[in-house]
């Protein structure tokens, strides 16, 4: 791997680290650009802090490592705070300060679900598009607005979940396949991901589900399925496995959905939150084979 100026710090939790001598408003080498998604692969999130961009730097930035794209469904995030945001960029906010309310997305009449299933998809774990047939792979998020307190994300180390698991229960999960789809998207039928991955860079094993989209397991009784798909995001989410960042104006993360989930935990809706989101194009899963 090239060697750069770039410094990594980890991160004291279960994954991350924070990366000294990058300047996103500046063009990258295509060693340097190597060596970012290597280290993406390695700790699953980078965290850069004080650096203040517009959306054309944080374009110009995030497309080096690959063709970018918008949300495929519109009207998921909050409002832009600007006018005539790039169609390359969503915002992530909560409409305040005269900004227009959300839009409200119209969802398909709710299934009956137990208090499990209830606790379990509004805990909001996901892996970036999970529920499209080639899902994300590099997601980046720049803070211009944060609340006082709440609005952490947290993200999991998927690798080092599944490495955690017993001999028998990685092959047995290697062999299961779960249905994502989302809410907004009823009309589109779920999309077959295998529930074990294979890293493309790493070569690491890692589990591959969103409990607030994978809503079955291939095969398995309504039940027995439930009960997998929350052992296992009880399991991947254990602090070991986790960094919870605290947003700081103008930090901005970059992470790898390929092996890694997050959260945008709870925060005080009557103060302003701005977070601008761009991504990568997605990729076709390697499956694992047991």
């Amino acid at each position: 791997m090239t060697t750069t100026h770039f410094s990594y710090r980890p991160t004291t939790q279960g994954l991350g680290a924070e990366v000294d001598g990058l300047n996103l408003a500046s063009a990258l080498t295509d060693g340097e650009i190597s060596e970012l998604k290597q280290r993406l692969g390695e700790y699953g999130v980078l965290l850069i802090r004080e650096q203040l961009l517009n959306e054309r730097q944080q374009l110009a930035f995030i497309e080096q490592f690959g063709e970018l794209q918008g949300h495929p469904v519109p009207n998921v995030a909050g409002p832009a705070p600007v006018d005539q945001p790039d169609e390359r960029v969503f915002y992530l906010t909560n409409g305040l300060d005269g900004a227009p309310a959300k839009p409200k997305v119209k969802r398909a009449p709710a299934a009956a679900k137990t208090d499990e299933t209830r606790h379990r998809r509004r805990s909001g774990w996901h892996s970036d598009l999970q529920y499209m047939p080639d899902p994300q792979v590099y997601s980046m998020l720049h803070s211009l607005e944060i609340p006082v307190t709440g609005g952490d994300t947290e993200w999991c180390d998927m690798a080092a979940a599944y490495l955690a698991l017993p001999a028998d229960e990685q092959n047995r999960l290697s062999c299961l396949f779960g249905l994502n789809q989302v809410h907004f998207l009823r009309e589109q039928a779920p999309v077959r991901h295998p529930l074990v991955r294979v890293h493309p860079i790493t070569g690491k094993r890692c589990l591959y589900l969103s409990p607030s989209i994978t809503q079955a397991i291939d095969g398995m009784a309504p039940d027995e399925s439930e009960t997998l798909i929350t052992s296992l995001t009880d399991h991947a989410t254990q602090s070991q496995f986790c960094y919870r960042h605290q947003w700081q104006v103008h930090d901005t993360l970059i992470w790898d959905n390929r092996g890694t989930m997050h959260v945008r935990h709870p925060f005080d809706m009557n103060q302003r939150r701005v977070v601008r989101r761009t991504q990568t194009v997605g990729e076709p899963i390697v499956a694992a084979v047991a």
